[in-house]
């Protein structure tokens, strides 16, 4: 006979004692591979995945807030303030381990939240096939080299998708009892809240949600769902955005808003980006794609009676509103002026989650048995592992940009040339505190501080601003980068090809005599001291700097980075 109980993950059939202990130890083998499968994907790219300029500035912002400066009162921020104050609590992590510390921060966030995909796909599944539901969601989600790329990255993804992915979880977990839980709608409310607060395309859930309740629900007990749920998310936002509303409301707004939609992108271009932003989304998550068509296929040529819950709402009833959160926040993406597809990343353990569900509701609903479930997991882990195992971001690790025919290996990762600069900048001679930087990972990785109105990075220069406005958002106008660059309190200066090159916030490169006239201001008090090639995001070139006056010697003889006498570009 079929066992009646719920084995681990892919159970088969049993019949006696000594088959359920086969199935048992299969369960924990094909778990166990999953395990050792997303933690070694996660590990590898904390070590050797590209280094980002958002990196530098979540975790420069997460360090001014631990020094008690506030996002948007005391500095620039284009996200919600969540990521900041959370990540403060580990800023001694990130002073000892620079960099490399923020990345295993956010790689356990990024873990937790694959675990709590899963734990919504045995939410969503049907009773008895649960296992099978989050075991599929568990390597659809975290046995992906894309996916573990941007979850061991210090940005919102992770700490989001964790928040986002609970509050799903709670809420249809609360709404399926028969109870139906006050505190478990609250609460699902307020991580939904906090999950706005965090990154704000996560807003467009609460309505939905709301909506969801209200047509799920039955009777009075159907506006008190509702009002504490509102009400949860509610507190949160104002917890989160009101005393920055009140404190600073045109920051806030500029960097929340304007500054995203400050992006011109149209014509031609505008379709271009758009259908590039589908493509690589579906490159990217290239097997949960597969299994979607292939759920949406058999639901039309394979329909059978489907299994619903016994009480409360139906996990069908839940994976419609996991759907239409999805749907709603790839709208809002899709729409951006510059989609980058990497916005998909905090929505994939609940794509995961409702995929998983998915799998194990249609193969109930044929009445296939425990051994052909496990077969079914088995096959979306091994075409997971070959997907990643075949992903081109493996080859980034090691390879250097490609010389004509040639693939140059690199001798270091990424991160390591990032710490072994910060390394050289922090033995410098009379460095003291302050960095004239637009890296602000350098100055993260070295244990210094930017000057004041450099907290954003290559995204702080917004030069046709009016000073006045310029001053309340904590941005620098032409003016006063110009006067930054030649009265900086810093002895030392370092810029990549990030460096004075980018205009806010539309985005675009700078023109060539705006870049001129930045440069000369620069060259005006500073010396050129040496380089580094293949620096952080993009492998430019790092040149560094030192005051002029200084004792400096001349840069065409010896460089303060490198070898003497490294190449140094006119």
């Amino acid at each position: 006979m079929q066992a009646g109980r719920e084995g681990g993950a892919p159970g088969i059939e049993m019949s006696n004692p000594d088959k359920t202990t086969d199935t048992k130890a299969r369960a924990l083998s094909a778990w166990l591979a999953a395990v050792v499968a997303v933690l070694a994907l996660l590990a590898a790219n904390v070590a050797w995945n590209d280094v980002n300029q958002d990196e530098g500035w979540y975790l420069y912002a997460a360090r001014q807030v631990r020094a008690g400066r506030l996002p948007f009162l005391d500095f620039a921020s284009t996200q919600g303030p969540v990521l900041p104050f959370v990540y403060a609590c580990f800023d001694p992590v990130v002073r000892g381990l620079g960099v490399l510390g923020g990345r295993v921060v956010t790689a356990l966030f990024g873990l937790a939240a694959i675990v709590s995909g899963s734990v919504l796909a045995s939410r969503l599944a049907s009773p008895g096939r649960r296992s099978l539901a989050s075991f599929v969601a568990f390597v659809l989600v975290g046995v992906n080299v894309y996916q573990a790329a941007f979850f061991s990255s210090v940005k919102t993804y992770a700490l989001c998708s964790l928040f986002l992915t609970c509050g799903l979880a709670v809420l249809i977990d609360s709404a399926r009892r028969a109870s139906r839980s006050r505190l478990g709608f609250f609460t699902a409310g307020l991580l939904l809240g906090v999950a706005a607060g965090t990154r704000l395309s996560a807003a467009g859930t609460v309505p939905v949600a709301a909506l969801w309740l209200l047509v799920t629900g039955a009777g009075r007990e159907r506006a008190v769902s509702v009002g504490v749920f509102v009400l949860g998310a509610f507190l949160a936002a104002v917890g989160i955005f009101g005393p920055f509303a009140v404190g600073a409301p045109d920051a806030l707004m500029f960097g929340l808003f304007q500054y995203h939609a400050g992006r011109s992108v149209g014509g031609i271009a505008s379709v271009a980006y758009k259908a590039g932003f589908l493509s690589r989304v579906v490159h990217a998550y290239f097997v949960p794609a597969c299994v979607a068509v292939a759920l949406l296929a058999a639901r039309f040529f394979c329909r059978r009676p489907d299994v619903a819950a016994r009480s409360g709402v139906s996990s069908s009833a839940g994976l419609w509103l996991v759907w239409c959160v999805i749907a709603l926040i790839t709208a809002v993406h899709f729409l951006a002026p510059f989609p980058y597809d990497d916005y998909q990343v905090f929505l994939a353990p609940a794509m995961a989650g409702v995929l998983g569900a998915g799998c194990a509701r249609f193969l109930a609903a044929q009445g296939v048995g425990r051994r052909a479930e496990g077969l079914a997991g088995g096959l979306v882990f091994i075409f997971c592992v070959a997907a990643a195992f075949s992903s081109p971001r493996n080859q980034e690790w090691f390879a250097a940009p490609r010389d004509r025919i040639w693939w140059p290996l690199r001798k270091a990762s990424a991160l390591s040339v990032l710490r072994d600069t910060a390394g050289t900048v922090r033995s410098l001679p009379q460095r003291g505190e302050v960095l004239l930087t637009q890296d602000t990972y350098l100055a993260v990785e070295a244990g210094m501080s930017v000057p004041s109105g450099l907290e954003m990075g290559p995204f702080c220069y917004a030069p046709d601003m009016p000073r006045e406005r310029a001053e309340r958002l904590h941005l620098l106008n032409r003016e006063m980068m110009l006067e930054l660059l030649r009265s900086a309190p810093a002895e030392y200066a370092a810029f990549s090809g990030y460096g004075l090159a980018i205009r806010s916030p539309e985005i675009v490169p700078l023109a060539a005599h705006e870049y001129e006239d930045l440069r000369r201001a620069l060259e005006s008090r500073y010396v050129r001291t040496g380089v580094v090639p293949l620096f952080g995001q993009a492998g430019t070139e790092l040149e560094l700097f030192r005051r002029a006056g200084a004792g400096v010697e001349s840069p065409h003889r010896a460089g303060a980075l490198g070898r003497p006498g490294a190449p140094i570009n006119p």
